[in-house]
């Protein structure tokens, strides 16, 4: 919020702009040699304000080519991290769930089983709201975590690393996997004969087949959940990897096994729902109202779209993104602005010269050329300036950035040309009214 504190930093940051922007000037006026300002001739100093001018211009450049740099930078690794694929089909997918009045007691396990009785009803209502084409119930939603339970090998349970690369396990029902957009690679799904006294399956990821089973068939191997007592649970098949907690995240082994075969204290969570895109998000507010009319006494009912989910984790990046643009356009705006003005004077400073090579047969094309040529080689001498100064310093924004280095040559060269293409134009109208004006005129400006 707008606040006292934060005004005055702004107007005492303002005051102290506007002082330092006018002290070079006004020191170089209080150097004046008189009788040469007395005899109109201004060459004793202009030599050292052009120079101080150039070198003004040059700062400007290169701090801009930094805030450019480093917007363009936010802005690609916001664009990577929305683009990352979560396993999930993010505009078809939602969940509704009851966030339960924890009490941290005995009788919170007593709320979760109410609420995991009342869930597979609440799934068969969802699934007649117009637009939803399916649902499923899960132990957890999507992104929302997964249990951790002991994993067992039989004959490789004594692997010194299996404990440390234990898989995530998520209870499901048998749609699951089509509900969320999940892909069977290999063997089968999960399918309703997967029920309590059918022989135990569970599914497991590509991540967790290639860990374990390198270069073999996962399909037919045996797993053990929980304890090592525990009977045996047949791998059936293997499906794509999901993420399981938030967008950027290592790959991780992960299980499925039928929410049907669970013992008593796993219940499920959630009502995972595909609809129609255009009609998710209504969806989603309907399976709330279901979840609020059957559950709502055990907690707070809600229902977010996959959508919502990511962009709350998207939105550090989309603010970064924003910040650094908003501030590079300015910077940008601001050398514009720059660039023109000390062009447009050095142009007016310059006029007996621009009369003699007129005078002497200079064309318009020539004048252009010299002008713009000037304005160039300052610009590109902050141009160079700025990317040092992005190369030295990006590795303190490395971590900040995901698919993208701060030595990225598609962003500096892109940011080289726009700061030529801005310096062309910024210069080419002080340019085109040097050309255009009559010799004599220019030489009677002496």
């Amino acid at each position: 919020a707008l606040e006292l504190r934060t005004c005055a930093f702004t107007a005492l940051a303002v005051v102290l702009t506007g002082v330092a922007a006018g002290l070079i000037p006004a020191l170089h006026a209080s150097r004046t040699d008189l009788s040469r300002a007395l005899r109109g001739d201004s060459g004793g100093g202009a030599a050292h304000r052009a120079q101080a001018r150039s070198v003004l211009l040059v700062t400007q450049v290169s701090l801009s080519v930094v805030l450019l740099a480093a917007a363009a930078l936010f802005v690609r690794s916001f664009r990577n991290v929305e683009s990352v694929d979560t396993g999930y089909e993010a505009d078809r997918v939602a969940y509704a769930d009851v966030l339960p009045d924890m009490t941290f007691g005995p009788q919170d396990r007593e709320t979760y089983r109410a609420i995991g009785a009342v869930l597979p009803d609440a799934a068969d209502r969802i699934a007649r709201i117009p637009g939803v084409e399916r649902t499923a119930l899960s132990y957890m939603g999507p992104l929302q975590g997964f249990a951790y339970y002991p994993v067992f090998l039989p004959a490789r349970d004594s692997a010194p690393t299996l404990n440390r690369m234990a898989p995530f396990t998520q209870f499901v029902s048998p749609d699951f996997f089509n509900v969320t957009g999940m892909r069977v690679l290999e063997g089968r799904s999960l399918t309703a004969d997967d029920r309590l006294g059918a022989a135990l399956v569970v599914a497991v990821n590509s991540t967790m087949a290639r860990t374990f089973w390198p270069g073999e068939r996962a399909v037919g191997r045996c797993v053990i959940i929980g304890k090592r007592e525990n009977p045996c649970r047949t791998v059936i098949g293997v499906v794509s990897d999901a993420h399981y907690r938030m967008i950027l995240e290592d790959a991780a082994m992960q299980l499925y096994a039928p929410l049907a075969q669970a013992d008593s204290l796993v219940v499920p969570h959630a009502v995972v729902i595909r609809a129609q895109p255009e009609r998710l998000r209504g969806a989603a507010a309907s399976a709330r109202d279901v979840i609020a009319t059957m559950a709502g006494q055990w907690g707070t009912p809600r229902a977010r779209t996959m959508a919502d989910v990511l962009a709350a984790e998207l939105h550090p990046w989309r603010v970064g993104a924003e910040l650094f643009s908003a501030a590079a356009l300015l910077a940008l705006l601001v050398a514009v602005v720059g660039i023109y003005g000390s062009i447009a004077y050095s142009v007016s400073q310059r006029t007996h010269e621009m009369g003699v090579r007129v005078a002497v047969g200079a064309n318009a094309t020539h004048i252009v050329g010299l002008v713009v040529g000037g304005g160039i080689r300052l610009v590109g001498i902050g141009v160079v300036v700025g990317t040092v100064i992005v190369l030295a310093l990006g590795r303190l924004v490395t971590s900040m950035l995901y698919g993208v280095t701060p030595h990225d040559p598609v962003v500096l060269i892109i940011v080289a040309v726009t700061f030529v293409v801005v310096a062309i134009l910024a210069c080419l109208i002080p340019a085109w009214r040097a050309a255009r004006v009559d010799p004599v005129t220019l030489l009677r400006a002496e």
